[in-house]
């Protein structure tokens, strides 16, 4: 086997890195608890049942999008401040930019409209 080698830091040498009998160590899961597939009702009981029905229904598990989840939600809350989502002011915004792009008004109107909103959500805010 080849040697391989790493630069000590402080004296800036050369040191050789031990590559002694490599241990393979293999992680040991949790166990894998059988259910019924949301998806096409399948009787799922093992990790490559698993693997095999998400390749043949083209779907992936929610664990890998998490960090997409998070992102979503942290752009949520600095529209729309953390905590409950309120839905009507979701739906308020929504029809707001809906009259902002649809309107034949001139751009400094629409800025003057959309300025009013964002104080009265902020307003809102400070009264919850």
């Amino acid at each position: 086997m080849r040697k391989r080698y790493r630069q000590d830091s402080e004296t800036g040498k050369l040191v050789e890195i031990y590559q002694g009998n490599r241990i393979d160590i293999h992680a040991i899961g949790a166990e894998f608890e059988p259910f019924l597939s949301p998806v096409d009702g399948t009787y799922i009981e093992s990790r490559q049942a698993l693997e095999e029905h998400n390749k043949r229904n083209h779907v992936r598990p929610a664990e890998e999008y998490q960090d997409q989840i998070k992102a979503r939600t942290r752009r949520k809350e600095a529209v729309h401040g953390a905590g409950h989502f309120d839905t009507s002011q979701r739906i308020e915004s929504l029809k707001l930019a809906y009259e902002l792009h649809q309107s034949n008004r001139p751009e400094s109107d629409r800025r003057q409209i959309l300025d009013n909103f964002i104080q009265h959500q902020q307003h809102g805010r400070q009264h919850e």
